[in-house]
């Protein structure tokens, strides 16, 4: 022991080797990758549907209140996929398939999002 260097006044707790031991763990470093895509997903449907209320003109179509639910259905699914539930698994896979028809950035993150879903499946639970 340094007699220059004072001892810790805190030590390590039960949290942090757990907090540790998940912050080695590669699957939920798989999971981190997938969740930064599904906080994406959020809130670009978030603004999706608040553009659609306001009627905002996207390229040449006009968009309405009924435009607006398709992005409020992906943003709960995200929501609940980032709560790890199976049905958010399954409808965030549904709109990254519809997603991979937007070239190239579309394409990409749906890409991105099913390879990621598919990879950490195992952690969403049944119901």
């Amino acid at each position: 022991m340094n007699p220059f260097i004072p001892p810790s006044p805190v030590k390590s707790t039960e949290h942090d080797r757990a907090r540790r031991n998940v912050l080695a763990d590669p699957e939920a470093r798989r999971f981190d990758a997938v969740r930064l895509g599904l906080y994406f997903y959020v809130f670009f449907g978030i603004a999706l549907a608040i553009a659609a209320f306001r009627g905002v003109r996207i390229g040449n179509e006009e968009t309405g209140p009924a435009a607006a639910i398709g992005p409020s259905i992906m943003s709960a699914g995200a929501i609940l996929a980032l709560r790890k539930r199976r049905s958010g698994y399954y409808v965030t896979l549904i709109f990254s398939i519809f997603l991979l028809l937007g070239v190239p950035i579309g394409t990409i993150l749906g890409w991105t999002m099913i390879r990621g879903l598919r990879r950490v499946q195992h952690v969403f639970r049944r119901w």
